[in-house]
């Protein structure tokens, strides 16, 4: 509550109906509008004809993120406002998810302090993932969402869903249905997350080998059922994917520069030559990456404590997936032959990045937690009071920092560009109706804040736009990029 509260305090552009910038957050608020018209009519996918000059929508990108929004719609929610708050609720569903999977490491055997110690920890988990200061086009943190990963912070959410029940399947010797529906549910919202998904299950698999032929039999579920229940969105993916002009991108995000932040490594550079102990203080201390730093300190400790274990104790199939999981992700992320190797199946490995991401602070955070339970044997008191100060300093980091200043938007707004908004407006009003515009991408944040800002107005203005958001979100014929 408390959490949902600050990031409300934050971001209160999303609880309102003024158009928002984002690098691509315009093209889907875009794709939600149209679907709201595809819901009125009981349908789910439709041809749009003001993107890409006319493209069959939702074919390609699966739909159930914009059917949420229709839902608050349907409820009496505005188009934008539905839409604003489906992207803010993305953000909380995936804090509980990432509560729900912190919490399965944490050990069952606990006394009256356990509470004490685990509260401060999540919120060292959740501020420290969510206060990432890296390129925000990976989707990671607060940073992700205003850039426009949207979709992709609601895959992240039910692919830890997804993976607290095969975890609770595998304890509880349950049923595999909880976890079915969620894979499933995950297909209809985001692809790429769907794939990454299945690639995790693969790691936890292994990870799991030793189990009985009970939970291999409702693995075996697991992994075919979704298959069958995404029939539509595989039927889609697959049979229209020849007709997409995107391709499978070779990129990268260096991971520590990226860990670190663009402006630390910067501010170093710009110092003196030589050593500058002033200048990486700065970094350390005032521009927060003491968090970061510290989390990679306790992921250390982690996996050097686990290397530590008995072999028995190091068969836990839990234990073995946190820590085979982050570095197979980074190294997925970090080799780009891999889309070149991989072609086909279209895979844009970089964007894994995320869930590493994710991997990395909830090793950080389990490393700390054993430390201060060591602690608490010999210091209950000081164990207390350091987990309760490094979860209240990553929450105060939290509120200081402003996302929106570090990614150099003048606003999240649209119409507080107020300079260039009547110069565009009034040029499109001079336009004949219905007009098909090839606009120019302009790859500057003080211009719209975004290059895929000038849909919103050709839009407004009753156009049609010669391209749309991106290429992989539809199937495009090559001529409309010739």
């Amino acid at each position: 509550i408390m959490l949902g509260l600050v990031l409300a305090f934050k971001l209160p552009a999303y609880f309102g109906t003024a158009p928002l910038t984002g690098w691509d957050t315009g093209g889907h608020a875009h794709l939600s509008q149209f679907y709201l018209q595809l819901f009125a009519h009981g349908e789910s996918v439709g041809y749009d004809p003001n993107w890409f000059g006319g493209f069959p929508a939702f074919y390609f990108y699966p739909p159930a993120f914009y059917f949420f929004a229709a839902q608050l719609h349907t409820l009496g929610a505005p188009e934008r406002l539905a839409f604003h708050l489906t992207v803010f609720g993305g953000i909380l569903v995936f804090c509980y998810h990432y509560l729900r999977w912190f919490a399965l490491f944490w050990p069952q055997r606990s006394d009256r302090l356990d509470p004490w110690l685990r509260a401060p920890l999540m919120l060292l988990l959740l501020c420290a993932y969510l206060g990432f200061a890296g390129d925000g086009l990976q989707g990671v943190s607060l940073i992700g969402v205003l850039n426009g990963t949207v979709v992709t912070i609601w895959g992240h959410a039910f692919c830890l869903a997804t993976l607290c029940a095969v975890e609770r399947m595998r304890q509880n010797r349950g049923e595999p249905w909880r976890a079915v529906l969620w894979l499933s549910l995950l297909f209809y919202t985001h692809t790429l997350s769907s794939a990454f998904c299945y690639l995790l299950l693969i790691v936890y698999l292994f990870a799991s080998r030793t189990a009985g032929p009970g939970f291999l039999r409702s693995m075996a579920l697991v992994f075919i059922v979704p298959l069958i229940l995404a029939f539509p969105v595989l039927y889609n993916y697959f049979g229209y994917s020849a007709f997409i002009n995107g391709r499978a991108i070779a990129q990268h995000y260096p991971a520590l520069l990226s860990i670190l932040g663009v402006e630390f490594i910067q501010r170093i550079q710009r110092a003196a030559p030589g050593f500058n102990l002033d200048a990486l203080l700065h970094g350390i201390f005032w521009q927060g990456r003491w968090l970061i730093l510290l989390l990679l300190a306790g992921a250390g400790y982690q996996l050097s404590r686990v290397l530590r274990l008995p072999r028995s104790a190091r068969r836990r199939p839990l234990l073995v997936f946190g820590v085979l999981f982050p570095p197979l992700l980074l190294w997925l992320t970090q080799d780009t032959s891999l889309s070149f190797v991989l072609h086909p199946i279209g895979i844009h490995w970089y964007r894994l990045f995320d869930l590493f991401f994710a991997g990395l602070v909830l090793a950080g955070v389990l490393g700390i937690a054993h430390w201060l339970r060591a602690l608490r044997q010999r210091q209950r008191a000081a164990a207390v009071c350091l987990a309760w100060a490094l979860g209240l300093a990553a929450t105060i980091q939290l509120i200081v920092w402003d996302p929106i200043r570090h990614e150099a938007y003048k606003s999240l707004q649209l119409n507080e560009y107020p300079d260039d908004v009547g110069e565009l407006s009034a040029f499109l009003e001079t336009l004949p109706p219905g007009s098909l515009i090839l606009p120019e991408k302009i790859r500057d944040k003080n211009f719209f804040g975004s290059p895929h800002a000038f849909d919103h107005f050709i839009q407004e203005a009753g156009h049609r736009n010669a391209l749309g958001l991106t290429i992989e979100s539809a199937e495009t014929p090559s001529l409309s990029y010739a």
